[in-house]
């Protein structure tokens, strides 16, 4: 048995989950084999035992050290045998497959893989679970593979040829501890701190509109986007999700009319080569700053989008939780809450098909000669009428409707799967179908006609958003002025709130906001921290640069909060909202709020005015700060509410006394572990 510190990545996050909520931030892995009918229980119980023997995070259990920072406890390999189960219909064994899936997983005590047999009319599928904080996708395809490779060899009485095993997490970890790796840590967050300073606040914002509504999906099956990708990505020595990315950053500025696209983008984590084969959660997002705003051709933008995931990718070594830490407090400097509009989760894509050259002819400058133009472009017209498209409405969200744009591509046989997901609110059913549209439309043209000017792109997919006088465009992001004034408005203090552009000193613009109020102790500190605290970007919200505070005579604003005349209120204070100075506690939630806060840090204070982070408070101690509070009698904020940009005052109102609760609970435990196999 060893005990090692964390990786780094979104395993990070994965532990803080589990600590808080018990369960992961995402679904299990899972996949399914079909058992050779030569092998027996105690085959399939060997395949098991030797994979978990190879990989030490499928034997891992995670927990906290005394002072509550993330570790992980490697086991000793043990044989293990998986749950067995008889069914007589498919239905039994769909129930079957998803109890398995879905039953949590402690990974405090019990190894994070699970597996069972079921046997069916003679034949027999072992399912397997492996919880995501031991395994990422490409993780989960490594075991998939090998345990594949493991019982067909058992099926042939001989022994699997299995690759060499990658480095494990434990060890991962421990480099990343060594004064080296702290030195290529701070190195990169130096670099990610530039990044993020610059990057827009948001993409695809909107006005105000109602809070509930549905999600919209859309899913474009084109044959013709599967032979342009690879040909494009042949033809510039470029990656595919280069290309892609060219498509759909060009679509997205059309769309929407920004020049600069923050966009998440998946990153396995598994440069250099050691890493490769590493069964563990190495994922992490990697942040790109999509500069178009020198419309650049569709050539230039992929070679753009290359360059852009090979400068970032070697600068993807770092603390997760610092990275976030790091980007709380820009926000807090900013005065909005950052986050990449688009998500793009790009799955590696099958082989280039067999007859790619003889069914299209490689991207070149388009063909002189009348006869061979026509049958060149008759070739592309055949392949992009073999399109499917789905256009689906759900009520509710799905998991990955966390972004405002999610965006996921891969192979599904001759065909590339193009998916997208947003709130309708933001991207409405016509405009999901256009921009899936728009992106294989770039795509095919692109190889078609061998390059495409921004103009020309523009021309072809059509589209954009118009926007009336109240829409300012804010540090590369479009704000819309009603937004800001309705967020005001659900301040309980407020009775009217009116929200206007002007000229800024950087020779930009920026907002500054009237307010009315019905409590004279309302301070634009109070103001600005409502909106931080409270604004999302689904909506086009910024805090303004100025507050402007009014009493409120109890007449002259509209049941909507409107009001025409400013000129007879009295001024009660004016400001930028920045601060107030230190804050003490003034209630028992706030006095409880403090001492939570200190006493899972190791703070001998804490200023109320600061935000968590800002305060000295660090991410991975939010699961003792919410044990601290629940100890002390009071609820009502979860560990997300520490990730917005505001005072620790206003986290504080949101606490709510629990008096039943207040002499329970206890700091997490470090709790034993036991190995398990079912």
């Amino acid at each position: 048995m060893r005990t090692a510190p964390l990786q780094h990545g979104f395993v990070q996050r994965s532990w803080l989950w589990h600590r808080t909520y018990g369960h992961d931030l995402w679904e299990a892995q899972r996949f399914a084999l079909t058992v050779p009918p030569a092998l027996g229980r105690a085959d399939v119980a060997r395949a098991l035992s030797l994979t978990l023997e190879r990989h030490e995070a499928l034997r891992t259990t995670f927990s906290a050290d005394q002072d509550g920072d993330p570790t992980q406890t490697v086991w000793p390999a043990e044989p293990v045998a998986p749950q067995e189960h008889t069914v007589s219909t498919v239905e039994d064994e769909e129930e079957v497959a998803r109890r398995l899936h879905k039953a949590p997983f402690d990974v405090a005590r019990d190894w994070p893989i699970r597996s069972a047999l079921v046997t069916r009319d003679d034949v027999r599928t072992l399912y397997v679970v492996i919880a995501h904080i031991a395994a990422d996708y490409a993780a989960a395809s490594i075991v998939e593979e090998e345990m594949t490779q493991t019982l067909e060899a058992y099926a042939t009485g001989g022994e699997p040829d299995l690759p060499a095993i990658g480095e494990q997490p434990a060890d991962v970890a421990y480099a990343e501890q060594s004064p080296a790796g702290r030195a290529a840590e701070e190195r990169a967050l130096v670099h990610w701190r530039d990044e993020l300073r610059q990057l827009p606040t948001g993409l695809l914002p909107v006005p105000v509109r109602p809070e509930h509504g549905g999600y919209v999906e859309a899913e474009l099956l084109s044959k013709a986007s599967t032979y342009a990708i690879h040909q494009l990505a042949k033809r510039d020595a470029v990656g595919h999700s280069a290309v892609f990315l060219a498509a759909l950053c060009t679509a997205l500025s059309v769309h929407t009319g920004q020049t600069v696209i923050p966009l998440g983008f998946t990153w396995g984590g598994r440069d250099p080569a050691r890493l490769r084969r590493t069964v563990g959660s190495l994922f992490r997002d990697m942040v790109l700053r999509v500069d178009l705003s020198d419309r650049p051709a569709f050539r230039v933008a992929a070679a753009r989008m290359q360059h852009l995931i090979y400068r970032n990718a070697k600068r993807m070594r770092f603390d997760m939780m610092r990275f976030v830490e790091q980007e709380i407090a820009l926000d807090v400097q900013r005065g909005t809450r950052l986050r990449a509009g688009a998500f793009l989760n790009f799955v590696r894509l099958a082989a280039p098909p067999e007859d790619l050259d003889r069914t299209v002819p490689p991207p070149g400058p388009p063909w002189r000669h009348p006869i061979r133009r026509a049958r060149v472009a008759l070739r592309w017209r055949r392949l992009h009428a073999a399109t499917e498209l789905t256009v689906t409405r759900l009520a509710e969200s799905e998991p990955y409707a966390v972004p405002n744009l999610y965006a996921e591509v891969f192979s599904s046989g001759p065909w590339l799967r193009t998916f997208v997901s947003a709130k309708e609110s933001l991207l409405p059913a016509p405009a999901a179908e256009w921009l899936v549209r728009a992106v294989d439309h770039l795509l095919t043209r692109a190889a078609r006609d061998g390059d495409l000017t921004f103009d020309r792109m523009t021309e072809l997919i059509g589209g954009g958003t118009v926007r009336d006088a109240r829409w300012v465009f804010l540090d590369h992001s479009w704000v819309h002025c009603g937004a800001v004034e309705l967020l005001l408005l659900r301040h309980p203090g407020v009775a009217s709130a009116q929200v206007l552009p002007h000229g800024s000193e950087d020779g930009g613009e920026a907002l500054t906001a009237r307010v009315a109020v019905r409590d004279p102790e309302l301070t634009p500190a109070d103001l600005r921290d409502f909106l931080l605290f409270h604004g999302d970007d689904r909506y086009a919200v910024a805090c303004p640069v100025r507050f402007e505070i009014y009493a409120d005579p109890g007449s002259g604003s509209s049941a909507g909060g409107e009001r025409s005349d400013w000129s007879g209120l009295a001024l009660l204070a004016a400001g930028d909202g920045r601060g107030d100075g230190p804050r003490r506690p003034g209630t028992a939630a706030e006095t409880a709020l403090r001492d939570a806060v200190a006493e899972a840090n190791g703070l001998t204070d804490v200023d109320l005015a600061a935000q968590y982070v800002t305060a000295g408070g660090r991410l991975e101690r939010l699961p003792l700060v919410l044990t601290a509070l629940r100890r002390r009698g009071f609820t009502g904020v979860r560990l997300e509410d520490f990730w917005r940009p505001s005072r620790l005052a206003t986290l504080a109102t949101q606490l709510s006394a629990d008096p039943e609760r207040g002499s329970g609970g206890s700091t997490p435990d470090q709790r034993s572990a036991r190995t398990a196999s079912g």
